[in-house]
């Protein structure tokens, strides 16, 4: 019953995520001419919509900020055959850039903001799990055989990371890893 409508512009908006502060809210717009992120305060009617990316060649189709609130990570459609992990600096000053690629594509930020576990891949033969930092860079081993098509858990503390992983004769199981005793 306390609907308020946020924009009211020639776009068809998909994917809305709250920013961690709950001020703002980003979104991908669609128009005939590509596809943009874009991020708007929490308000009726708003007129101050920011676009902070777009393309006219990429298809960007889902999104999630950073525990931080300075970031905004998307899949989009860019690469042959694949998808792509990007991530979007706020701060006006940065382009955005490409951190992983595989597909399918799922990651969960630490708490802090600064690293991403990401998983990718939907077999045995392609498949990983592995941390990595917001510039897409490896922090530590990749995670052997991790099962196919999921979504990886991190535990608030980072202590712990959830997964699934590929058994012999077939079976996935959901394996807990302590990163501390590693």
């Amino acid at each position: 019953s306390d609907q308020r409508q946020v924009t009211s512009d020639a776009k068809s908006y998909l994917f809305p995520a709250w920013s961690q502060d709950g001020r703002s809210i980003a979104s991908i717009g669609t128009t005939i001419n590509g596809t943009g992120i874009y991020v708007m305060p929490d308000e009726a009617e708003t007129t101050e919509v920011d676009e902070v990316h777009f393309s006219d060649s990429d298809s960007a189709f889902y999104l999630y900020w950073s525990p931080s609130g300075q970031q905004i990570t998307f899949l989009a459609n860019n690469h042959p055959d694949t998808l792509s992990l990007n991530v979007i600096e706020l701060d006006g000053q940065s382009a955005n850039r490409i951190v992983a690629v595989g597909s399918p594509m799922y990651w969960n930020w630490t708490a802090d903001g600064r690293r991403m576990l990401v998983h990718s891949g939907s077999s045995t033969n392609d498949s990983r799990l592995v941390m990595i930092d917001d510039f897409g860079r490896p922090v530590g081993p990749q995670i052997s055989s991790p099962g196919p098509f999921q979504a990886p858990g991190i535990s608030p503390s980072g202590r712990f990371w959830a997964y699934s992983q590929f058994q012999s004769g077939g079976t996935t199981w959901l394996v807990i890893d302590d990163r501390q005793a590693n």
